[in-house]
């Protein structure tokens, strides 16, 4: 078993630097607005659609450093027990402040009430969709997600080619695969303001896990 603790410290302060650029970029980075279907009340929300520009900066950030010399992914996986500790405290804790946020909003009567409603509210969610400064939390955490995945699976790479010279045809093809599907999920981005968990799921614990802490490191 790897040695865990001294992981903790780097490991967080790369997972929450990652996600704060993410989300800084997510508000300077210009892209198309467009409204989602509209919801329960009739409302609809309008987003700025720039996670496809944004993912390409990454990329080409990434790629373009580890091709010069210039950047090395290695560190990641240095820490990489460290970073699926963060992203579980943070996947628990922000459920939590959701939780708390969308009681505040929902009529007392909806709000649940006694341990298994409590811990289900938890779950499910209490709000469909929080903001925060502007952004649609749900929406914007798919973006940490399959960029995290795609940081992840290249810092691999990115090792591989030190310590080998190389990269084998196996790990070329996954990531060719692994940058189309990301890719292709930012391109059409558009896409998921009609799907089930945008417009009807609330935001709790099993959207907000399995964007931060499966994802990335399944």
């Amino acid at each position: 078993m790897p040695d865990i603790v001294p992981q903790l410290l780097p490991g967080a302060l790369l997972f929450f630097a990652f996600v704060a650029g993410i989300f800084v970029l997510s508000k300077l980075v210009p892209g198309p607005k467009q409204d989602g279907a509209p919801l329960k009340d009739g409302s609809r929300i309008t987003y700025e659609l720039n996670g496809v520009r944004i993912f390409v900066l990454l990329a080409a950030a990434l790629i373009g450093g580890i091709a010069s010399g210039h950047l090395s992914l290695e560190p990641l996986l240095d820490n990489f027990w460290g970073l699926f500790v963060a992203a579980n405290v943070f996947s628990f804790g922000l459920s939590a402040i959701l939780q708390v946020g969308g009681r505040r909003k929902a009529p007392a009567a909806s709000r649940a009430t006694g341990p298994v409603g409590l811990l289900r509210e938890y779950f499910m969610g209490a709000e469909l969709n929080p903001s925060f400064l502007g952004i649609d939390i749900k929406m914007f955490s798919y973006r940490p997600s399959l960029m995290g995945l795609f940081v992840l699976n290249l810092a691999f790479a990115s090792a591989q080619l030190e310590r080998h010279g190389t990269l084998s045809t196996a790990m070329v093809l996954y990531q060719v695969f692994t940058f189309v599907y990301v890719f292709n999920y930012f391109q059409f981005e558009h896409g998921m303001l009609y799907t089930w968990d945008v417009i009807a799921e609330n935001f709790g614990w099993m959207l907000v896990w399995g964007d931060y802490s499966f994802v990335p490191f399944a």
